[in-house]
């Protein structure tokens, strides 16, 4: 949408519409579409602003995920991120590098189970310091869908959630040292 905006209005000539202290804040990702190598460049020129700030997040929960200038989404601390096998669904250790299926328990939520396993494939780094200087755990960028790599689902349906809700609370009521 971003883009989209930002072609049409460089079109008619118009650039830097936004004072030069201004933040774009997006997330959502392309939903498919393969956009052009310098879509950000345009994007800025556009809107006048010194770099888009890119947020992973879902509808399905409120927190978001802020990418550093380092290119890594670090997490929100509403959010207890979980990432499980993508074939067997097991919540994988909360320490290295890991690669999965990505799954938050959003603490926001007052009405309602928190609780999302999406059809995001992500890689954390539970244990390095992220060279921006937080501490916390951190994503990287390259966040991809596994209906688009191959026919996995693209989220896991209602039924599923009471299986996944026991497995939650199993894993975070179970000893540490497991993890």
């Amino acid at each position: 949408m971003l883009y989209n905006m930002a072609v049409e209005g460089l079109k008619s000539g118009q650039e830097r519409v936004f004072a030069p202290d201004s933040m774009i804040l997006t997330g959502g990702g392309s939903k498919s579409r393969t956009l052009p190598e310098d879509w950000e460049v345009d994007t800025r020129r556009f809107f006048g602003v010194e770099r888009v700030i890119h947020a992973y997040g879902m509808s399905e929960v409120l927190g978001g995920h802020i990418i550093c200038r380092h290119g890594r989404y670090h997490l929100d601390p509403t959010q207890i991120l979980f990432v499980l096998d993508p074939d067997s669904g097991a919540v994988l250790p909360r320490h290295g590098v890991r690669t999965g299926r990505a799954a938050m328990y959003d603490l926001n939520n007052a009405c309602y189970w928190g609780g999302f396993i999406s059809g995001d494939e992500i890689t954390v780094d539970w244990d390095s310091r992220c060279p921006c200087g937080q501490l916390s755990a951190h994503m990287a960028p390259d966040i991809s869908r596994y209906a688009q790599k191959g026919g996995g689902d693209d989220k896991i349906s209602c039924a599923a959630a009471t299986d996944a809700h026991d497995s939650a609370l199993d894993y975070l009521v179970d000893e540490p040292e497991t993890h």
